[in-house]
């Protein structure tokens, strides 16, 4: 996936998520702001009150562009009891370790979106369908690449990834509230994934698109997490996680 899109992933609703939690500093160490220079004066105004004008067509003052890249750090009241996603008190109760997974689908954010709007668009999926009352398809991105870290090493995710973590999800019930009615999952191809309900839930695409829904590579399904590996496919790579001090991250 572009690094573009990447990059939006760190978005506002998850940063107010985890200041709430008890972060208390963000800093982007490579995006600094200059030291405030001398305040300019304010134009002069002519004889007899008339404000100054601008010359149509004369040239604004070009606006600073961001710099892109660099390192997240968090120093951060939180302290995991695991950094496993999929269970409770894991890196979901913070704005660290998370920023590095993704979710089948997510919550559309923007300028234009005023919370809390919840509204449903896909995040590691491209598209979705109901073929009826109780079946979902989706399809996945193509080219979407977790951390290049062992023993996942950048490779491609595919579909049974999601299914993957959608039954360890469920085997570790701290959140398999949000797949409650699914009777098959199944990955009858690397760009499709198929949910089978056991009746109509007009809730499962919101249950889908919970920040808790992350994401793992199939290679750490069956591991012990506590301690780590922290794999995904999200915009920032985990470097550091001090419990109750720090956590400290690069772009993806």
């Amino acid at each position: 996936m572009g690094s573009d899109y990447w990059t939006r992933r760190l978005t506002r609703r998850r940063v107010l998520r985890g200041t709430a939690l008890g972060v208390i500093g963000l800093g982007l160490a490579a995006c600094s702001t200059p030291a405030a220079g001398p305040t300019p004066a304010a134009p002069s105004t002519p004889a007899g009150g008339a404000a100054p004008t601008r010359v149509a067509g004369s040239p604004t003052p070009a606006a600073r562009q961001p710099k892109r890249g660099g390192a997240l750090k968090s120093m951060a009241t939180f302290n995991w009891r695991t950094q496993d996603p999929h269970l409770t008190g894991g890196p979901a109760a913070g704005v660290g370790g998370m920023l590095a997974y993704s979710q089948l689908l997510t919550y559309k954010w923007g300028a234009d979106i005023k919370p809390p709007a919840y509204i449903v668009t896909p995040d590691l999926a491209e598209s979705w369908s109901q073929t009826d009352e109780t079946t979902y398809v989706f399809k996945i991105r193509p080219n979407v690449k977790f951390h290049n870290i062992a023993p996942v090493n950048g490779r491609t995710l595919d579909a049974e990834d999601i299914k993957v973590s959608f039954e360890r999800i469920i085997d570790k019930r701290a959140y398999a509230a949000n797949l409650a009615g699914v009777t098959k999952i199944e990955a009858p191809d690397k760009t499709t994934l198929r949910l089978t309900l056991d009746r109509p839930n007009a809730d499962l695409l919101s249950n889908l698109a919970s920040p808790y829904m992350v994401i793992l590579p199939k290679e750490l399904a069956d591991r012990d997490l506590t301690e780590g590996p922290t794999i995904g496919t999200g915009a920032w790579i985990q470097e550091a996680y001090e419990p109750g001090q720090r956590w400290a991250g690069r772009r993806n």
